[in-house]
């Protein structure tokens, strides 16, 4: 889960050239509540832990359901167990969405993005198009 931000058709990096890095900003509050109090504090490959990229990247995807559900699935099989409506998957992808639009939200406060563009793997998960628009406003 990374980001960069385009001004005047240009990448803009900032002074310090982390301007966009928001996978490396931290987890809000209201996420970690929504999380609850079994939340894991996630390590990030920047040797921090708490990143959005733990979180919000496909292997955050796959590490928050083996932290809740004590199982390891790659995150097409938890997609595929979604669609066919097993329980742990439904529960889990509706906590996933919520944390991804909290996420946004805290992240569209700050910017206020004309466009967002996703990619990656999760990026394939059309339930994001469908599930992000009707619940960031709520957190804005």
């Amino acid at each position: 889960f990374g980001g960069g931000f385009i001004y005047d058709g240009k990448v803009f990096s900032g002074r310090n050239h982390v301007a966009g890095e928001v996978g490396h900003t931290r987890l809000p509050i209201d996420a970690w509540f929504h999380l609850g109090e079994n939340a894991p504090l996630l390590g990030c490959g920047c040797d921090k832990k708490g990143c959005l990229d733990s979180y919000l990247s496909g292997r955050g995807f796959e590490l928050l359901y083996a932290h809740y559900y004590g199982e390891e699935k790659k995150a097409i099989d938890i997609i595929k167990a979604h669609a066919e409506g097993e329980a742990k998957a439904v529960e889990h992808v509706e906590r996933f969405m919520e944390l991804l639009a909290i996420c946004f939200a805290n992240i569209f406060t700050a910017t206020d993005p004309h466009v967002v563009v996703l990619g990656g793997g999760l990026s394939n998960f059309e339930l994001i198009y469908e599930e992000m628009p009707k619940r960031i406003p709520k957190y804005l």
